[in-house]
């Protein structure tokens, strides 16, 4: 499952139009091709690193989603969109506050 999910962001390099909506998992190919234009699938694999931080093949969504709240990578401080399960609300919040902000 690591493997295909890693998988599915490396293949949004693929794709020749920007996505009308931004996922979780063309977020990382949109923002090295429209904040660094970087456009190939090279440009992917050296620019990302992915680390396993808690091995719990069951529950990797919910460890995903743990770390997500505990390193801060929700949008707008990192490239984390869509509210994961187990994110603390004000965590969401204040990222939600902070964009509308600017």
């Amino acid at each position: 499952r690591l493997q295909s999910r890693i998988s599915g962001h490396r293949a949004q390099m693929k794709k020749t139009e920007k996505n009308e909506e931004q996922t979780d998992e063309s977020a990382l190919a949109e923002h090295l091709k429209y904040e660094h234009d970087l456009t190939n699938v090279s440009h992917f694999n050296k620019s990302f690193a992915f680390t396993v931080l808690q091995i719990e093949p069951r529950n990797i969504d919910e460890c995903e989603q743990i770390w997500v709240s505990k390193l801060g990578t929700m949008s707008p401080f990192g490239l984390n969109i869509e509210k994961p399960r187990k994110v603390a609300d004000s965590v969401v919040t204040m990222a939600y506050n902070m964009r509308d902000r600017d």
